[in-house]
């Protein structure tokens, strides 16, 4: 059995959790991570505006020129740097899990259609 200790909270995984459920759990650790030290220096109205903007090819929102200062305060904040890391490697996870899946269906496909021609 693992455990993984943030703040207050632990999140235990064993034999009986899905590996979904642990990406589940990491990426919410993950979440903790970035989002309170961002939502702490930014103004999150301009940042979605912006990325409407940047989204949309300029038809919608606006062109906000980032903040050099807070992205600096950002890039030297190492929780937040950790947090970047631990999505990515979420994410690594979470490609393959899907890929697999993908494969796991496309098997399945497979198998109902030679059972289906089986039974004409």
């Amino acid at each position: 059995m693992g455990s993984y200790q943030h703040g207050i909270t632990a999140i235990t995984a064993d034999s009986t959790t899905s590996e979904s459920t642990r990406n589940c759990e990491r990426q919410c650790l993950t979440e903790n991570y970035l989002y309170p030290i961002y939502f702490s220096i930014t103004d999150l109205k301009f940042d979605i505006t912006n990325y409407t903007f940047q989204v949309s090819k300029g038809t919608e929102g606006t062109n906000t020129e980032l903040s050099k200062e807070k992205i600096e305060l950002l890039l030297k904040n190492q929780t937040f740097k950790n947090g970047f890391v631990f999505s990515i490697f979420n994410n690594n996870r979470l490609i393959l899990e899907y890929n697999n899946m993908i494969l796991m269906t496309e098997k399945l496909m497979d198998s109902i259609d030679s059972e289906l021609a089986k039974n004409k």
